[in-house]
């Protein structure tokens, strides 16, 4: 047999040892939790250094600063927004949890009490008992508050305890993330080595193609989506003000975050925010609807092409495809990620296929 033919099978041998370790190591009841305990400041720390590392490639870019120099410019800049969340957005939103902690049970007390008035002379509802069921509805949800509230108020010492280790996990992801920024292109150089040691060159160079449309793909639509939902839950924020709604910071920042999912997320985020909004006032949870309504259409036509343009470059129907597939495997995060990935997934088929076309000579199917 032609040793060229050899090579690559003799490649995939260490290549499939390692997956067949990883497999059975993640698979291993005993073992996985530790696996992951130990991988997670790593997992953390990278996933910090990538949505950063297009903030510091601009500021080394724009201001001439050397590495240190622009690590530091972007840590300052996450370190106001997280002071500003802490010390500004943090204890409204809180106080607007516990507002709504309070006023949840009265509003369904309302509710059950106005069902049991004329609206029990209507036929339809008392035939098919639509009105008990709201009743009971509304007592164990007044229940579930008040057994929620009670033993949550008595347990702040292990909250606390909680919240610090929590604080001290994310400070370790932020200093691993500095040496990994720091020394970006040594861990770029080593992963290569590591590649083309163990793959052909054909290989080799294949699977870099297909990590640098990864990135681009990735980075462009995170770094453009975060910037667009930002932009989204100000604007709510503002209007949602204006028109006097308490609770205006929560229901911003749900629709904010929740504008992070294509095509889902802001019906995601409208939900709650009208519902809470109910507690308070029905013609403002009116002017709400009306508010996020108006939002989605401004950023499905104007900011989100905008600021995103073609970044994932795949029809609705793949998108709604990946965010679907993906929720369902691994919820709200696999709901976000899940169009980035369709779309790399999608243009790897192409390929294969287009490839495959080409070599029986049907280029112009």
């Amino acid at each position: 047999m032609d040793k060229k033919i050899k090579i690559p099978y003799i490649n995939l041998v260490p290549v499939a040892i390692i997956i067949l370790l990883l497999f059975k190591i993640i698979n291993n009841d005993s073992v996985a939790p530790m696996f992951f305990k130990i991988l997670n400041p790593f997992l953390g720390g990278f996933i910090i250094a990538y949505i950063l590392n297009p903030l510091i490639r601009i500021v080394e870019k724009k201001l001439k600063c050397n590495r240190v120099l622009s690590i530091t410019i972007a840590y300052l800049i996450v370190l106001g927004i997280v002071i500003f969340i802490i010390a500004i957005a943090a204890p409204e939103i809180v106080n607007n949890f516990v507002d709504l902690g309070k006023s949840f049970p009265d509003f369904m007390r309302s509710t059950k009490k106005f069902l049991q008035s004329d609206i029990y002379k209507i036929e339809f509802l008392r035939k098919y008992n639509i009105v008990a069921y709201i009743e009971n509805f509304a007592d164990s949800s007044i229940q579930k508050i008040m057994d929620y509230v009670g033993p949550g108020l008595g347990s702040v010492a292990l909250k606390a305890v909680g919240f610090t280790h929590s604080l001290f996990n994310i400070m370790v992801n932020f200093i691993i993330a500095i040496f990994m920024l720091y020394n970006k292109e040594g861990f770029v150089i080593g992963s290569k080595k590591i590649l083309f040691a163990f793959i052909d060159n054909k290989s080799a160079y294949k699977i870099l193609d297909v990590l640098r449309e990864m990135d681009d793909i990735f980075s462009k639509f995170l770094i453009g989506k975060l910037l667009d939902s930002a932009i989204i839950g100000i604007i709510c924020f503002i209007l949602l003000l204006i028109t006097g709604n308490p609770y205006a910071l929560v229901l911003s920042t749900i629709v904010g975050i929740t504008n992070m999912i294509p095509y889902f997320g802001p019906f995601i985020g409208a939900v709650p925010a009208i519902l809470i909004t109910l507690f308070v006032s029905p013609i403002k949870a009116f002017w709400t609807a009306i508010i996020i309504l108006a939002l989605q259409q401004f950023d499905g036509w104007i900011l989100g092409p905008k600021i995103l343009g073609d970044k994932v470059g795949i029809k609705p129907f793949w998108i709604i495809s990946g965010i679907t597939i993906g929720g369902a495997l691994f919820g709200l995060m696999g709901m976000f990620l899940g169009a980035p990935l369709i779309a790399i997934i999608k243009t790897l088929i192409e390929r294969i296929i287009d490839k495959r076309l080409k070599n029986k000579g049907m280029i112009d199917m």
